[in-house]
């Protein structure tokens, strides 16, 4: 609703909800993941060249948002997930499988117009989720989406 007006936004409100899911992630390299000048700083890191994790993702999240008078809006969710996911680590000599626990977030912020036929606006999503490496590092996968909308309700 917030970020593409597939719902109505017609009152101020807040809401409290439950996430979760299943994800699977993969990285595969040929080479080093630390750069030449961090050789030696994380040995375990430095030979990793393949990781495949597949997670159960459970959180809560909250969002607000605020409607003017003049059908206005703005908001914003927030989402914090608890990961638990089984990896599966190659490096140049040998493999591995682990179980760690993760926490990542999800962040969308909107604002627009609500009218009762033109609906307008613009929608930001930043999803991230943190994934463990061998050597006691993170990798955090991030993305973006940027919406830009108009609708119209006949």
């Amino acid at each position: 609703g917030l970020l593409d007006q597939s719902e109505d936004i017609t009152t101020t409100a807040s809401k409290y909800y439950v996430v979760g899911g299943f994800r699977y992630h993969t990285m595969e390299t040929d080479q080093s993941l630390l750069q030449a000048e961090n050789t030696g700083l994380n040995s375990e890191l430095e030979v990793l060249r393949k990781m495949k994790v597949t997670s159960i993702n459970a959180g809560l999240g909250a969002g607000k948002y605020w409607v003017s008078s003049k059908k206005f809006f703005i908001g914003a969710l927030l989402d914090l997930v608890g990961t638990i996911g089984t990896y599966d680590y190659e490096n140049t000599n040998s493999s591995n499988k682990a179980v760690h626990p993760s926490l990542s977030f999800n962040l969308k912020i909107g604002t627009g117009y609500s009218g009762d036929v033109w609906k307008s606006g613009i929608g930001i999503t930043a999803d991230t989720t943190t994934l463990k490496t061998p050597g006691s590092s993170f990798i955090k996968p991030s993305s973006a989406r940027f919406l830009l909308y108009v609708r119209a309700k006949f």
